[in-house]
Protein backbone atom coordinates (compact mmCIF):
# COMPACT_ATOMS: atom_id res chain seq x y z
CA UNK A 1 0.00 0.00 0.00
CA UNK A 2 1.25 3.72 -1.00
CA UNK A 3 2.55 5.20 2.20
CA UNK A 4 1.77 2.12 4.43
CA UNK A 5 3.39 3.64 7.33
CA UNK A 6 0.70 6.76 7.62
CA UNK A 7 -1.92 5.43 10.32
CA UNK A 8 -5.23 7.00 10.19
CA UNK A 9 -3.44 9.74 12.75
CA UNK A 10 -1.18 10.92 10.80
CA UNK A 11 -1.64 14.36 9.25
CA UNK A 12 0.59 14.61 5.77
CA UNK A 13 -0.70 18.11 4.87
CA UNK A 14 0.36 20.51 7.61
CA UNK A 15 1.88 23.95 7.33
CA UNK A 16 4.60 26.19 9.71
CA UNK A 17 4.60 29.92 8.83
CA UNK A 18 8.39 30.64 10.73
CA UNK A 19 9.79 34.08 10.91
CA UNK A 20 13.11 33.60 8.56
CA UNK A 21 9.91 32.33 6.32
CA UNK A 22 8.76 35.83 6.19
CA UNK A 23 11.72 37.54 6.28
CA UNK A 24 12.81 35.68 2.91
CA UNK A 25 9.66 36.68 1.40
CA UNK A 26 9.78 40.25 2.43
CA UNK A 27 12.89 40.27 0.71
CA UNK A 28 11.50 40.43 -2.68
CA UNK A 29 8.60 42.39 -2.19
CA UNK A 30 7.62 42.93 -5.77
CA UNK A 31 8.09 39.38 -7.15
CA UNK A 32 4.77 38.21 -8.31
CA UNK A 33 4.60 35.48 -5.85
CA UNK A 34 4.96 36.95 -2.98
CA UNK A 35 2.47 39.80 -3.62
CA UNK A 36 0.10 36.69 -4.09
CA UNK A 37 0.76 35.42 -0.58
CA UNK A 38 2.66 37.33 1.64
CA UNK A 39 -0.86 38.73 2.49
CA UNK A 40 -2.21 35.84 2.94
CA UNK A 41 -0.14 33.96 4.89
CA UNK A 42 0.84 37.05 7.86
CA UNK A 43 -2.34 36.58 9.28
CA UNK A 44 -0.76 33.13 10.52
CA UNK A 45 2.69 34.58 11.73
CA UNK A 46 2.32 32.98 14.91
CA UNK A 47 1.55 29.73 13.58
CA UNK A 48 4.60 27.59 15.53
CA UNK A 49 5.70 24.22 15.87
CA UNK A 50 4.29 24.22 19.74
CA UNK A 51 0.62 25.67 18.54
CA UNK A 52 0.36 22.86 16.13
CA UNK A 53 1.27 20.31 18.68
CA UNK A 54 -1.16 21.74 20.74
CA UNK A 55 -4.01 21.49 18.27
CA UNK A 56 -2.84 17.71 17.07
CA UNK A 57 -3.25 17.02 21.24
CA UNK A 58 -6.77 18.36 20.82
CA UNK A 59 -7.53 16.47 17.60
CA UNK A 60 -6.31 12.99 18.92
CA UNK A 61 -3.84 13.47 15.93
CA UNK A 62 -0.41 11.49 16.62
CA UNK A 63 1.95 12.83 13.66
CA UNK A 64 2.25 15.90 11.15
CA UNK A 65 4.00 16.05 8.14
CA UNK A 66 4.81 19.94 7.67
CA UNK A 67 6.12 21.93 5.28
CA UNK A 68 6.53 25.65 4.21
CA UNK A 69 2.97 26.85 2.28
CA UNK A 70 3.42 28.28 -0.84
CA UNK A 71 5.47 30.07 -3.14
CA UNK A 72 8.20 28.44 -1.09
CA UNK A 73 11.93 29.68 -2.30
CA UNK A 74 12.04 32.98 -4.53
CA UNK A 75 15.27 34.07 -6.34
CA UNK A 76 16.63 34.67 -9.81
CA UNK A 77 19.53 31.86 -9.89
CA UNK A 78 20.13 28.41 -9.45
CA UNK A 79 22.56 28.92 -6.40
CA UNK A 80 20.47 31.82 -4.71
CA UNK A 81 17.76 28.88 -4.91
CA UNK A 82 19.90 26.12 -3.90
CA UNK A 83 21.20 28.64 -0.48
CA UNK A 84 17.51 29.57 0.43
CA UNK A 85 16.30 26.32 0.53
CA UNK A 86 18.32 24.99 2.59
CA UNK A 87 18.42 27.38 5.56
CA UNK A 88 14.28 27.03 4.84
CA UNK A 89 15.10 23.63 4.91
CA UNK A 90 16.88 23.74 8.23
CA UNK A 91 14.75 26.07 10.01
CA UNK A 92 11.65 23.36 9.29
CA UNK A 93 13.97 20.62 10.46
CA UNK A 94 14.79 22.31 13.70
CA UNK A 95 11.04 22.86 14.35
CA UNK A 96 10.09 19.69 14.00
CA UNK A 97 12.94 18.52 16.07
CA UNK A 98 11.51 20.43 18.95
CA UNK A 99 8.73 17.71 18.64
CA UNK A 100 10.41 14.58 17.91
CA UNK A 101 8.11 11.94 16.71
CA UNK A 102 5.07 14.13 16.36
CA UNK A 103 6.26 16.45 13.73
CA UNK A 104 7.86 15.27 10.29
CA UNK A 105 9.79 17.88 8.26
CA UNK A 106 8.85 17.62 4.50
CA UNK A 107 11.41 19.43 3.19
CA UNK A 108 10.90 21.68 -0.14
CA UNK A 109 12.66 21.88 -3.54
CA UNK A 110 12.93 24.97 -5.47
CA UNK A 111 10.34 23.70 -8.80
CA UNK A 112 12.08 26.74 -11.39
CA UNK A 113 15.34 25.54 -10.61
CA UNK A 114 16.10 21.81 -10.69
CA UNK A 115 19.88 22.09 -10.61
CA UNK A 116 19.03 23.11 -7.16
CA UNK A 117 16.88 21.03 -6.37
CA UNK A 118 19.65 17.52 -7.24
CA UNK A 119 21.80 19.82 -4.82
CA UNK A 120 19.60 19.94 -2.49
CA UNK A 121 18.62 16.57 -2.19
CA UNK A 122 22.31 15.52 -1.63
CA UNK A 123 22.29 16.81 1.67
CA UNK A 124 18.90 15.36 2.76
CA UNK A 125 17.54 14.89 5.68
CA UNK A 126 15.54 12.05 7.15
CA UNK A 127 12.24 13.37 6.16
CA UNK A 128 9.11 11.17 4.35
CA UNK A 129 8.70 13.31 1.62
CA UNK A 130 9.48 16.66 -0.18
CA UNK A 131 7.36 19.10 -1.74
CA UNK A 132 7.27 21.82 -4.89
CA UNK A 133 5.09 24.45 -4.73
CA UNK A 134 2.80 24.81 -8.13
CA UNK A 135 3.25 27.93 -9.99
CA UNK A 136 0.97 28.71 -13.34
CA UNK A 137 3.53 30.61 -14.80
CA UNK A 138 6.47 28.54 -14.12
CA UNK A 139 8.31 25.14 -14.40
CA UNK A 140 5.81 22.57 -14.14
CA UNK A 141 6.79 18.23 -12.34
CA UNK A 142 6.81 16.72 -16.21
CA UNK A 143 8.97 19.37 -17.27
CA UNK A 144 12.37 17.48 -18.92
CA UNK A 145 14.60 19.51 -16.85
CA UNK A 146 13.48 17.93 -13.41
CA UNK A 147 12.98 14.60 -14.85
CA UNK A 148 16.39 13.49 -13.11
CA UNK A 149 15.05 15.16 -10.11
CA UNK A 150 12.01 12.96 -10.27
CA UNK A 151 14.08 10.21 -11.08
CA UNK A 152 16.38 10.38 -7.70
CA UNK A 153 13.09 10.40 -5.60
CA UNK A 154 12.30 7.27 -7.06
CA UNK A 155 15.56 5.67 -6.48
CA UNK A 156 14.97 6.89 -2.45
CA UNK A 157 11.69 6.27 -2.45
CA UNK A 158 10.83 9.84 -1.27
CA UNK A 159 7.45 10.52 -2.61
CA UNK A 160 6.54 14.23 -4.09
CA UNK A 161 4.24 16.33 -2.80
CA UNK A 162 2.66 18.46 -5.24
CA UNK A 163 1.64 21.75 -3.32
CA UNK A 164 -0.37 24.46 -5.51
CA UNK A 165 0.38 28.05 -4.84
CA UNK A 166 -2.89 31.06 -4.80
CA UNK A 167 -1.70 32.79 -7.96
CA UNK A 168 -4.33 33.34 -10.42
CA UNK A 169 -4.35 31.24 -13.20
CA UNK A 170 -6.09 33.97 -15.21
CA UNK A 171 -7.16 37.78 -14.42
CA UNK A 172 -10.50 36.02 -13.88
CA UNK A 173 -9.71 34.90 -10.66
CA UNK A 174 -8.01 37.97 -9.06
CA UNK A 175 -10.62 39.39 -6.82
CA UNK A 176 -12.55 38.24 -3.96
CA UNK A 177 -9.54 35.52 -3.08
CA UNK A 178 -11.27 32.61 -5.97
CA UNK A 179 -7.36 32.33 -6.91
CA UNK A 180 -7.16 30.04 -3.50
CA UNK A 181 -10.58 28.69 -4.30
CA UNK A 182 -10.09 27.72 -8.01
CA UNK A 183 -6.69 28.29 -9.52
CA UNK A 184 -5.06 26.09 -6.59
CA UNK A 185 -7.03 23.34 -7.43
CA UNK A 186 -6.87 23.87 -10.77
CA UNK A 187 -3.07 23.74 -10.57
CA UNK A 188 -2.82 20.32 -8.77
CA UNK A 189 -5.25 18.77 -11.52
CA UNK A 190 -3.51 19.97 -14.27
CA UNK A 191 0.28 19.24 -12.51
CA UNK A 192 -0.89 15.86 -12.40
CA UNK A 193 -2.62 15.58 -15.42
CA UNK A 194 0.64 16.68 -17.58
CA UNK A 195 2.89 13.95 -15.79
CA UNK A 196 0.45 11.19 -16.55
CA UNK A 197 -0.12 12.23 -20.38
CA UNK A 198 3.58 12.89 -20.91
CA UNK A 199 4.55 9.73 -20.05
CA UNK A 200 5.90 10.70 -17.12
CA UNK A 201 5.08 8.17 -14.59
CA UNK A 202 5.24 5.39 -16.94
CA UNK A 203 8.59 5.95 -16.84
CA UNK A 204 9.15 6.24 -13.24
CA UNK A 205 7.27 3.46 -12.46
CA UNK A 206 8.44 4.11 -8.82
CA UNK A 207 7.66 7.22 -8.00
CA UNK A 208 4.58 8.04 -5.75
CA UNK A 209 3.23 11.64 -5.60
CA UNK A 210 0.48 13.43 -2.93
CA UNK A 211 -2.00 15.26 -4.28
CA UNK A 212 -3.00 17.67 -1.57
CA UNK A 213 -7.11 19.15 -1.67
CA UNK A 214 -8.16 15.43 -2.73
CA UNK A 215 -6.15 15.98 -5.39
CA UNK A 216 -8.00 19.49 -6.75
CA UNK A 217 -10.51 18.81 -9.58
CA UNK A 218 -8.96 15.59 -10.51
CA UNK A 219 -11.96 13.28 -9.31
CA UNK A 220 -14.66 15.46 -10.83
CA UNK A 221 -13.30 15.52 -14.20
CA UNK A 222 -11.85 11.81 -14.10
CA UNK A 223 -14.34 10.68 -17.12
CA UNK A 224 -13.58 13.88 -18.83
CA UNK A 225 -10.02 13.50 -18.97
CA UNK A 226 -9.94 10.15 -20.04
CA UNK A 227 -12.59 10.72 -22.84
CA UNK A 228 -10.72 13.82 -24.15
CA UNK A 229 -7.06 14.67 -23.00
CA UNK A 230 -4.94 12.65 -25.14
CA UNK A 231 -1.20 11.41 -24.35
CA UNK A 232 1.48 9.21 -24.05
CA UNK A 233 0.27 7.23 -20.97
CA UNK A 234 0.26 4.16 -20.93
CA UNK A 235 -3.19 3.69 -18.89
CA UNK A 236 -6.41 5.98 -17.74
CA UNK A 237 -6.35 8.64 -15.69
CA UNK A 238 -7.97 6.19 -12.76
CA UNK A 239 -4.91 3.70 -13.07
CA UNK A 240 -2.49 6.33 -11.56
CA UNK A 241 -4.69 7.75 -8.88
CA UNK A 242 -5.69 4.30 -7.48
CA UNK A 243 -1.74 2.55 -7.61
CA UNK A 244 0.79 5.52 -7.76
CA UNK A 245 -1.17 8.40 -5.78
CA UNK A 246 -2.23 9.31 -2.62
CA UNK A 247 -4.94 11.82 -2.02
CA UNK A 248 -4.93 13.84 1.21
CA UNK A 249 -9.01 14.84 2.73
CA UNK A 250 -8.53 18.38 2.88
CA UNK A 251 -11.10 19.35 0.64
CA UNK A 252 -13.45 19.88 3.86
CA UNK A 253 -16.27 18.20 2.23
CA UNK A 254 -17.51 14.92 3.47
CA UNK A 255 -19.75 14.32 0.48
CA UNK A 256 -16.89 15.31 -1.99
CA UNK A 257 -14.69 12.22 0.15
CA UNK A 258 -17.09 9.89 0.05
CA UNK A 259 -17.82 10.36 -4.19
CA UNK A 260 -14.58 10.40 -4.50
CA UNK A 261 -13.80 6.87 -2.49
CA UNK A 262 -16.99 5.73 -4.78
CA UNK A 263 -15.50 6.98 -7.62
CA UNK A 264 -12.01 5.68 -7.43
CA UNK A 265 -12.02 2.46 -5.99
CA UNK A 266 -8.79 1.50 -4.27
CA UNK A 267 -7.02 4.81 -3.84
CA UNK A 268 -5.70 5.58 -0.64
CA UNK A 269 -7.01 8.85 1.52
CA UNK A 270 -5.20 9.35 4.12
CA UNK A 271 -6.25 12.63 6.76
CA UNK A 272 -4.62 16.08 5.49
CA UNK A 273 -5.53 19.61 7.50
CA UNK A 274 -3.85 22.15 5.83
CA UNK A 275 -3.38 23.84 9.31
CA UNK A 276 -3.34 26.59 9.83
CA UNK A 277 -4.93 28.32 7.27
CA UNK A 278 -8.66 26.13 7.03
CA UNK A 279 -9.21 26.05 10.55
CA UNK A 280 -8.51 24.30 14.09
CA UNK A 281 -7.63 20.67 13.28
CA UNK A 282 -10.27 18.98 14.79
CA UNK A 283 -12.55 20.34 11.89
CA UNK A 284 -10.29 18.64 9.38
CA UNK A 285 -10.67 15.16 12.08
CA UNK A 286 -14.30 15.23 11.49
CA UNK A 287 -14.48 15.45 7.73
CA UNK A 288 -12.00 12.76 7.70
CA UNK A 289 -14.11 10.82 9.94
CA UNK A 290 -17.15 10.77 7.48
CA UNK A 291 -14.91 8.14 5.57
CA UNK A 292 -12.43 7.12 7.87
CA UNK A 293 -14.23 6.71 10.96
CA UNK A 294 -14.14 8.86 14.33
CA UNK A 295 -10.72 8.81 15.67
CA UNK A 296 -10.87 8.71 19.43
CA UNK A 297 -8.26 10.94 21.52
CA UNK A 298 -6.41 9.00 23.20
CA UNK A 299 -4.00 9.67 26.41
CA UNK A 300 -1.44 11.52 25.64
CA UNK A 301 1.03 8.50 26.67
CA UNK A 302 -0.80 6.83 24.03
CA UNK A 303 0.25 8.15 21.09
CA UNK A 304 2.34 6.50 18.72
CA UNK A 305 4.27 7.70 15.67
CA UNK A 306 2.86 6.96 11.89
Amino acid sequence: MLLAHVTERTDVHAHLVPPPYLRHLRDRPDHPAVRAHLPWLLPFAEHDADALVAGMDAAGVDVSWVSLPPPGVVADDARTAAVRARELNDVLAEAAAEHPGRLLPVPLLPLAHPAACAEILDGLPDCPAVTVHLRPSGTQPDDPEFRPVLAELQARGLPLFLHPGVEPLTPLAEPWSLAGAVSAPTATTLALARLVHSGTLDALPGLTLVLPHLGGALPALLTRLEDQARGQARHGLRHYLTTRTVLDSACFDPHALRWARAALPGARIVLGSDAPFRGPLTRAVDVFASIAGPLTVPAPESRRAG
